[in-house]
């Protein structure tokens, strides 16, 4: 019975280091493909915590008069959005925003490292509590 309470908390507490951690996304923007970084694959270097639960990625195209622009914006999302992407087309400009839901997935993607170390040590918990540190 006590080694499943601890279980239990074990999980709790990870699951409480997890959230607490916030969600981490790219925060860039390249209008007119002026930051090349921001671009296709950016890299986790420029990250914020953000505090909505998702990340965002916005890609704008515009073709105006044979002229073809591209910019992408990558943030935090709003609170209120669902996961998955929308595209709209009005004169022209071509906008697709995403929503997602884990940690830089508006850019590259990567798994938050205090949740990763809790979760494997919560896994050896049983292990310990059955054979004891001797």
């Amino acid at each position: 019975m006590e080694r499943t309470k601890l279980q239990v908390i074990c999980v709790v507490l990870v699951a409480t280091f997890s959230l607490s951690a916030g969600l981490t996304c790219i925060s860039c923007s390249s209008t007119f493909s002026t930051n090349s970084a921001c671009q296709e694959q950016p890299t986790a270097n420029t990250t914020t915590n953000c505090t909505t639960g998702f990340c965002k990625k916005i890609f704008v195209e515009t073709d105006t008069l044979g002229i073809k622009t591209k910019s992408w914006t990558r943030e935090c999302g709003s609170s209120g959005a669902s996961a998955g992407c929308t595209t709209g087309s009005v004169l022209g400009v071509t906008t697709t925003t995403c929503h997602c839901s884990t940690d830089n997935c508006n850019g590259a993607t990567s798994t938050s490292p205090l949740a990763t170390v809790l979760l494997a040590v919560s896994a050896f918990v049983p292990v310990i509590l059955q054979y004891g540190l001797h």
